[in-house]
This record gives C-alpha cells, structure tokens and sequence, in this order.
C-alpha cells in the first residue's frame, strides 16, 4: 500500500506534530454506519506503532495501517 500526501495536508499534519515524532495511522471508522463494511476513513496521529499495524509505504511520513481495515484502501 502506498500513501501520497498533498502539500496542503503536510502542512496540516505539521502543524499538529511539529516534532514529527508520531506515526500517521490510517484507520476506518465504522461506528454509528450501521454495517461493519460501511465506514469512514479518517487517520490519527500515534506514538507507537501496534502489533496488528502494517507499514505504508510513504516518502513523507511513517504511516501504519491495521491490517484487518488495509482492505478499506485502495493500494495507492
């Protein structure tokens, strides 16, 4: 899986961690949507990385996923 960040959302995401110590995790959310496929894909910023978290490849950040929710994401 791959991530490609824009500018505008770098520029967001620094200054909500201007240390660049945390990880970038990519998650789905299904509360409230009824249905376990039905979700909304949001992120989060993590200061450590999970057994269950798999690495996206990302020149920007270190980004992780769970791997259960990588289904959710497209591969780029």
């Amino acid at each position: 899986m791959e991530l490609m960040i824009t500018n505008q959302a770098l520029d967001k995401l620094t200054e909500l961690d201007s240390s660049r110590l945390m990880i970038l995790a990519l998650t789905y959310d299904t509360e409230g949507c009824g249905c376990g496929v039905n979700g909304m894909p949001t992120f989060a910023l993590i200061t450590k990385k999970q057994r269950n978290h798999i690495d996206v490849m990302c020149k920007d950040r270190e980004v992780v996923v769970d791997k259960m929710e990588s289904v959710f994401f497209a591969e780029k």
